[in-house]
């Protein structure tokens, strides 16, 4: 999709933003076969954005082979909506759905189940943080991924993780 919007902007005058969400990492071979097609939308960009410090890292992968090595990426860190998700908003809904009891502490995972997103880090505390703590309780939610199946096992491992 760089590509067409690098077209756009050559044919309307459009400014390009380029939003950088990891795809050098998981697609680095691809984005390599393509590396005139990449460094012509880099190039095209006003300016080249990035959700993260790890995916802004990752053109560092495709640096060598560009042609457009001093474009920099900005960090532009997603925001919340502290009205929307805020202590003041009422939990009874989900915390019902999920069979949660309204003094459990509940931790979220919202993510790919990938070892980049940090998944693996969580799964591998979860039990800790049961034995410490039987009120704390897990929800993990998002696109599959290698570590979806770790995270059914304990799963079923564990009563009261949301899977």
């Amino acid at each position: 999709s760089g590509i067409v919007g690098a077209w756009l902007r050559d044919d309307y005058g459009l400014r390009l933003v380029t939003t950088i969400f990891g795809e050098f990492y998981s697609q680095g071979e691809r984005h390599r076969r393509a590396i005139r097609e990449v460094g012509y939308v880099f190039s095209s960009s006003a300016v080249v954005l990035s959700c993260s410090k790890h995916c802004a890292d990752s053109k560092k992968l495709l640096d060598s082979c560009l042609v457009v090595r001093e474009k920099n990426v900005e960090c532009v860190y997603y925001g919340v909506d502290l009205d929307r998700f805020s202590p003041t908003v009422d939990t009874k809904p989900i915390r019902e759905l999920c069979g949660f009891d309204p003094e459990d502490l509940v931790v979220l995972f919202v993510g790919r189940m990938v070892e980049e997103m940090g998944l693996e880090i969580l799964l591998g505390a979860i039990s800790q943080v049961l034995e410490k703590d039987e009120n704390v309780r897990f929800i993990i939610a998002g696109a599959s991924g290698n570590l979806t199946e770790n995270a059914m096992a304990i799963s079923d491992d564990h009563q009261g993780l949301v899977f």
